[in-house]
């Protein structure tokens, strides 16, 4: 195991992010690029170039830990029962439909998974 690559990959982890807020910011950067777009812009370059650099187990535990960290942080500013009555309740009724069509995609892959031809059914979903 090399602690290069993991030291890397924290340290891109943490300063990608700011260095992209920080970049948001500048006048020579057009106003359309917000930090999230630089960041993926950041992480294609990097992941393109210093591929070798890259811890790819921490890299996926990172994010694995980020999007549980990140999801309920999405829902904390919701008020639900304020939405139901207006036109932001489509949004509701467009997140119900999409999370049940990602379950029943799912369970078809599932169904399907000791089939020659759906080897990555895990990946499905």
């Amino acid at each position: 195991m090399n602690h290069f690559d993991t030291i890397f990959t924290l340290l891109a982890t943490l300063l990608v992010p700011i260095l992209s807020m920080r970049l948001e910011r500048h006048p020579r950067i057009p106003g359309f690029f917000s930090a999230v777009v630089l960041c993926y812009v950041i992480g294609i370059v990097l992941g393109n170039t210093v591929v070798d650099w890259v811890d790819t187990h921490t890299a996926e535990l990172l994010a694995g830990v980020s999007m549980m960290i990140a999801l309920p942080m999405l829902l904390f500013g919701t008020n639900i029962k304020e939405r139901t009555g207006d036109w932001q309740a489509t949004g509701l009724w467009a997140f119900v439909l999409c999370a049940l069509s990602g379950l029943m995609s799912g369970f078809v892959a599932w169904l399907f998974r000791a089939s020659q031809k759906m080897s990555g059914y895990w990946q499905v979903c």
